[in-house]
């Protein structure tokens, strides 16, 4: 009978994590007076307080376990105002670092996109770097923000992962296995400076003279 897998502690692997096709991006007007009330710019470093919301045959996961983490997202396709085209998230995942994803926004404050990222599995005492493929849809919500000039900051942000399954590259019968889990991100990098305000220039108007009366 073969040996159930065992998967490896918390993929020590780095994430292959590329986008994949864009989710439909919604066309909108990029200046700072067509932003949406939603709308805002999503830029820094988020602290990301989690709860697992499936864990199916993922080591070291279960349904309710709090975790942590911390994104880094630059904002791609601004062109000056507070919408955005496309995010650019660089995510922790416990033990691995620099795992990335690009979201496109779906609508006013919102955002999609998919990732993959490898799990090492072993199997009859051998162990498989890329045992198992995990692909994973993100999806991303502004919540509130900050005006700075004429641009809005987002200051939290709420956040879905969903890993619905994942594949088996070993000789081991790996069964069913999937994660999920659900975010809410507070900005702890500090906001960008307002823009410098050109100085005030005073015009003095020049001398003039006036030529005394005549003398008879």
């Amino acid at each position: 009978m073969p040996s159930r897998i065992v998967i490896a502690a918390a993929a020590t692997l780095a994430c292959v994590g590329a986008a994949s096709s864009a989710v439909a991006a919604v066309a909108a007007d990029t200046s700072a007076t067509g932003a949406s009330a939603r709308d805002a710019r999503v830029v820094g470093r988020f602290s990301m307080d989690g709860v697992v919301t499936v864990a199916v045959n993922v080591r070291g996961e279960q349904p309710g376990e709090s975790v942590y983490r911390v994104w880094t997202i630059n904002s791609l396709g601004c062109h000056g105002g507070s919408v955005c085209n496309r995010l650019l998230v660089t995510r922790n995942r416990g033990p691995v670092r620099g795992s990335f994803v690009v979201l496109h926004r779906t609508g006013p404050g919102e955002y999609s996109g998919r990732g993959v990222f490898w799990v090492p599995l072993t199997c009859l005492g051998r162990t498989y770097p890329l045992g198992s493929r995990a692909p994973y849809m993100i999806t991303l919500r502004v919540g509130s923000g900050t005006m700075v000039g004429n641009v809005r900051y987002a200051t939290t942000i709420s956040a879905v992962y969903t890993n619905r399954s994942r594949s088996d590259g070993t000789r081991c019968p790996l069964g069913p296995a999937a994660d999920a889990a659900r975010y809410l991100g507070t900005l702890t990098s500090a906001l960008p400076k307002p823009p410098a305000q050109p100085p005030r220039t005073t015009t003095t108007p020049p001398p003039t003279t006036t030529a005394p009366p005549p003398t008879s």
